[in-house]
């Protein structure tokens, strides 16, 4: 193996534990804490986290059947 392939070779291996690294940081990083759950919003897919309490509040239980009655 000459010196361009084992460069190569090492530059993809890096590629690839940079790209496993971002995805485990990303699946901590949006992880809800304690008493809170994960809502995905808009065609982005925004990340917000929510405490639990919220879900029997008026508003946000509005919120949710008008969002059910417009995606289903």
């Amino acid at each position: 193996m000459g010196m361009a392939e084992k460069s190569s070779v090492a530059r993809k291996a890096g590629l690839i534990t940079k790209t496993l690294d971002r995805c485990r940081s990303t699946t901590t990083r949006n992880k809800p804490a304690e008493g809170c759950f994960s809502v995905y919003v808009g065609a982005n897919r925004q990340w917000y986290m929510v405490r639990m309490e919220c879900l029997s509040h008026p508003l946000f239980q509005a919120l949710l059947e008008e969002a059910e009655e417009a995606f289903g």
